[in-house]
């Protein structure tokens, strides 16, 4: 389930690097020559007993006397639990085959289809190397190299920034490109091909019964591109481009933009999701040997580019607000809006109290189908995946920075809430009396202390 991991950890990685870049309580940051360890533990815990996620991280920096400066970070994280694959509900049991092809789960009456073997560990470690490239600009030079059950990912990236303006401007660029391999247990299904049920055996019958499947043009992809090959491994590229601009208006106030191309070719497809195919008049699921659920397929290019702008405002005199915004928008027809407001106010004795919020809101794909309906001809990419659904999110938090020892510690305590179309319009028979998109609520805990030496 790679590409659902990565969607939660992507989340988790910003809420990690939001708890690692804790504001620094003066006096204890560190000077040049000395090394500086950041280190954080998250806990992801989703409602309803789905996915469960922790996130230990450690990063270390210096700062040499030429101002060079060298970052390296190591993640491991730990995901179980519970994720859909996809699936509509119904008003019977369903069963499901294991990506291995060699086991099988139920989703009950009505529910949504969870598949419980979501298990996965990843190793990750992140280098970045900054360093003078004459009086007023600077290069950097970064790779990061990701490791799991089932997916690997390596990347480089490069960029120069110039001062201007007696250093209260600066502008920045950079470009990069990552590599991706995943190889599911199980080999990457075709798109379209019918998800197949296990049945634990190897017996003629078994093998006979195979046979005549492959007479079944459903299993041939005559008409609707049904097929049943698999590879062992597939591929992404993805290159990006960063275009920032950072202006200091006056002592108080400070203002980022940032802007972000990205452009992947390759392999976009999540292995792991289904779709249903339902009866246009009833709504219910057919059954298994009528094609009931199909792998999905998703275009093998992404273009996306986003606009990201921060204000920083300095209220008091230990007081700083930041707000930002970010318009998203790809060539799938994904339009996204996030919006951010923290407040970092400092008390007595150097300790920072951080509230926090952020709202998201995203269009849908244009190749999203909550299900298929088995009296028309199957699209060319469909994806029931609601994370290329239409949604909104809120997160509420807060953090909290206090000098300990000869460090600083930070926690965080976040709620987040997730809603979408539940009862959507195009739901047909039985589905407009079941909830197709639930809301899902998330407690984020983070814990962090950064020391120097």
């Amino acid at each position: 389930m790679q590409l659902t991991r990565k969607k939660i950890r992507g989340s988790l990685g910003a809420a990690v690097c939001t708890l690692l870049a804790a504001p620094v309580v003066e006096g204890k940051l560190a000077t040049d020559g000395q090394w500086t360890i950041d280190s954080a533990a998250l806990l992801y815990v989703e409602g309803g007993g789905r996915v469960v996620a922790f996130e230990p991280v450690v990063k270390v920096s210096k700062v040499y006397d030429d101002s060079s400066r060298l970052d390296m970070q190591l993640t491991l994280d730990s995901l179980t639990g519970s994720s859909p694959n996809g699936a509509s509900p119904t008003n019977r049991v369903q069963t499901f085959t294991r990506s291995s092809g060699s086991d099988q789960y139920v989703a009950q009456v009505g529910e949504i289809p969870l598949d419980n073997s979501f298990r996965d560990q990843r190793s990750s470690l992140n280098i970045h190397w900054e360093e003078p490239w004459s009086r007023l600009s600077r290069l950097s030079l970064g790779g990061h190299f990701s490791d799991e059950f089932d997916f690997q990912s390596v990347g480089v990236q490069t960029g120069l920034s110039h001062d201007f303006n007696q250093r209260n401007t600066t502008l920045s660029a950079s470009i990069g490109i990552e590599a991706d391999r995943i190889f599911p247990d199980g080999g990457v299904p075709e798109a379209f091909s019918v998800m197949k049920v296990a049945t634990g055996d190897d017996d003629d019958d078994d093998d006979d019964d195979d046979d005549d499947k492959k007479d079944d043009p459903k299993f041939k992809g005559d008409d609707d591109g049904i097929k049943n090959n698999r590879q062992s491994s597939a591929y992404k590229t993805v290159y990006e481009l960063l275009l920032g601009f950072t202006q200091v208006l006056n002592r108080k106030m400070l203002i980022q933009v940032n802007y972000l191309m990205s452009e992947s070719t390759g392999y976009h497809t999540d292995p792991f999701k289904v779709l249903s195919r339902v009866d246009a008049t009833s709504g219910e699921t057919l059954l298994l040997e009528n094609g009931g659920y199909l792998y999905e397929k998703r275009p093998e290019e992404r273009l996306k580019q986003s606009l990201f702008s921060l204000l920083k405002y300095h209220v008091a005199s230990h007081s700083v607000m930041d707000t930002s915004y970010r318009y998203l928008r790809d060539d799938w027809g994904v339009r996204s809006h996030t919006m951010v407001m923290q407040y970092n106010w400092q008390m007595g004795d150097n300790q920072v109290v951080s509230p926090s919020f952020r709202y998201y809101v995203q269009s849908a794909a244009d190749f999203y189908h909550h299900s298929l309906l088995a009296n028309e001809r199957i699209p060319d990419f469909a994806s029931s995946d609601v994370r290329l659904a239409a949604f909104n999110a809120t997160t509420l938090g807060v953090k909290y920075t206090l000098p300990l020892g000869v460090g600083v510690m930070t926690t965080r305590l976040s709620w987040y809430q997730q809603k979408g179309e539940s009862f959507p319009a195009d739901a047909v028979g039985i589905q407009k009396e079941l909830e197709l998109f639930p809301d899902l609520d998330a407690l984020i805990v983070q814990l962090g202390y950064r020391f120097s030496w």
